[in-house]
């Protein structure tokens, strides 16, 4: 659970399901408000996710991603424990016609 800080929305976590992207099975998307970042509310969403995907949805893998440039999403990553697997140029994201490159990494987990 996400520490509150505020009465307002400080970010958010969840499980989707697959979008424009196919090497995700599973998407667990997190995002927080700049007001926020810094505080390791981040991570502690990204654990409580990966714990919900081995304990609950018995994963096995889950990949996660980061475009270009954004290198706190990468760290965030690494010390989360996945791993740089490749990277795939052009992906399209939310926006209409905005393509990105992206950075893929994944997180093999014990059974």
């Amino acid at each position: 659970m996400l520490k509150a800080r505020r009465k307002s929305v400080t970010g958010s976590a969840a499980r989707t399901g697959a979008r424009a992207i196919e090497w995700y099975k599973k998407q667990f998307p997190i995002r927080i408000g700049r007001a926020y970042w810094g505080q390791g509310l981040i991570p502690e969403a990204a654990q409580a996710l990966i714990a919900h995907g081995r304990e609950d949805l018995t994963l096995t893998r889950i990949w996660c991603g980061w475009f270009d440039g954004n290198e706190k999403s990468r760290r965030v990553q690494e010390k989360l424990g996945f791993r740089y697997d490749r990277t795939e140029p052009d992906v399209p994201c939310a926006i209409p016609g905005v393509l990105h490159t992206v950075h893929v990494s994944r997180l093999d987990l014990q059974p």
